[in-house]
């Protein structure tokens, strides 16, 4: 055998399909890839906890990637407001210590 590249191994790998979070999105986990895809046939997908965790982590990440499927979520029907919503609601569960003003009457 060759130990050249396989004619089944192209760039066309890559663009086949995959428009919502493809090339240019290297932070990018297992439960993000398709998404967008996911999100058409059942418009959940992006609430479960798990894929909100990790939109939230993409964000913090790179927020450019994170813009990017955000568009490709609304593209695909998503409720994006409320994923906003979502994402902000898990932000505050990260980040509410106790207010000390509310503390005592």
């Amino acid at each position: 055998m060759s130990a050249g590249r396989s004619p089944n191994h192209s760039e066309h790998h890559k663009s086949e399909g995959v428009d919502d979070i493809d090339a240019g999105v290297e932070n990018a986990t297992l439960l993000l890839v398709g998404l967008a895809r996911r999100t058409v046939a059942d418009p959940t997908a992006p609430f479960v906890h798990s894929v909100l965790s990790e939109l939230l982590a993409l964000k913090k990440a790179d927020r450019g990637a994170f813009e990017k499927l955000r568009a490709d979520l609304k593209a695909a029907g998503c409720r994006v407001p409320a994923l906003d919503e979502a994402i902000s609601g898990l932000e505050g569960d990260r980040v509410s210590p106790p207010d000390p003003s509310t503390a005592s009457r």
